[in-house]
Formats: C-alpha cells, structure tokens, sequence
C-alpha cells in the first residue's frame, strides 16, 4: 500500500497519542476485544489467545498468532488493528503503521480504527 509522507506523520502521531490515551484510567482500548461475528470456534479461540498475549504484555507471541489469524482470515480490520497495537508494544512503528493502514482501509469509517 503506498501512502504519502503525510499520512504516515499523522499516522505516527496518532500512535504516539494512542500511547498516552493507553495511560488512562478511564480511556478506551486501542484495541478491538471482539472477535468479528460468523467465525467458527478454532479461529474465535486463536483471536482470543492472540488478545490475551496482547494484554498480557507478550508482543511477539501475540504478533505471530494474530499473523496466523490474518492468514485465514485476511478481510479483518479489527486482526490488523490488533496486529498493528502488538507491532506498537513491541517498537515495531513501521510495521504498527501498515497494519494500521490495512485496517483503515477495510474500514475506514470506524472510528476506533481513527
């Protein structure tokens, strides 16, 4: 996906207010903790174990099953979303971009996504 120099500033700086809203006692996670509707139930227990690895403060376990789920499931904005936040905890910035981007672009009207 190619996107202008812009975009990624601000993409960037929403990140980094993503982080300090994370601060928060009340704010709201930057991270989807449903899964999409109509999975079955292998892949609502791997986007579950992929959120629990997330929450728990396990970046790259998280990232490679949320990989795994994107794999069988490549439409989904709240995987790449989530995707994208475990790139983030593990100062991964370009790769937290892209997923981002992807998941703005399979929904770009959810407001959590922007």
């Amino acid at each position: 996906m190619h996107s202008t120099p812009l975009l990624r500033v601000i993409l960037m700086i929403s990140l980094i207010g993503l982080g300090g809203c994370a601060m928060g006692s009340a704010s709201v996670a930057p991270y989807f903790e449903r899964p999409p509707e109509r999975l079955i139930k292998a892949e609502q227990e791997l986007y579950n174990r992929a959120l629990d690895k997330l929450k728990n403060n396990h970046p790259d376990d998280s990232i490679d099953l949320w990989k795994r789920f994107l794999e069988r499931n490549p439409r989904s904005f709240r995987g790449y979303n989530n995707l994208g936040m475990a790139y983030y905890s593990s100062d991964q910035l370009e790769k937290s971009i892209t997923a981002f981007e992807t998941a703005l672009a399979l929904e770009p009207f959810d407001l959590k996504i922007k």
